[in-house]
């Protein structure tokens, strides 16, 4: 018996325009990923010059108990093998000063550098407490 509407040839696989548009939500969706995935990065930065601080600001405490000052540099801190002699100033994106505050006390600073997008310092003042924030160009702001 002869049917009357011939049966369609069933493909298997996707048309161009389904992968094209598989292709796009993909990449919307990555695009979306990126801008959350560098501000992760740049507060782990953050995190990481905080660290870095807190473990320079120990080492100005060793190095008064056994000079009887604090070190004007980081420099001075690694000559006196206080820190070790890897940190060469900058780790991660921050270069570490040592300043004085109008008393003469040390503030240690950990100056945001090589980036276009962020900039600001995280300070580290005589008693220890943190402050400062990093700014990005649209107005975001990272603090540790």
């Amino acid at each position: 018996m002869r049917r009357l509407h011939p049966r369609r040839r069933t493909r298997a696989g996707f048309s161009l325009f389904e992968l094209l548009l598989v292709l796009v939500i993909v990449a919307m969706m990555s695009m979306a990923a990126v801008p959350s995935f560098a501000d992760a990065h740049e507060s782990a930065r953050v995190q990481r010059g905080a660290a870095e601080l807190e473990s320079l600001w120990r080492a100005q405490r060793v190095y008064r108990l056994e000079t009887g000052r604090f070190a004007d540099s980081v420099r001075e801190l690694q000559r006196a093998v206080v820190i070790p002699g890897n940190l060469p100033g900058e780790v991660e994106g921050f270069r570490f000063l040592v300043k004085r505050d109008a008393l003469g006390r040390p503030r240690l600073v950990a100056r945001r550098e090589g980036s276009q997008a962020w900039q600001g310092e995280l300070i580290l003042d005589a008693q220890g407490q943190l402050r400062g924030e990093l700014r990005k160009s649209d107005g975001e702001v990272l603090q540790p």
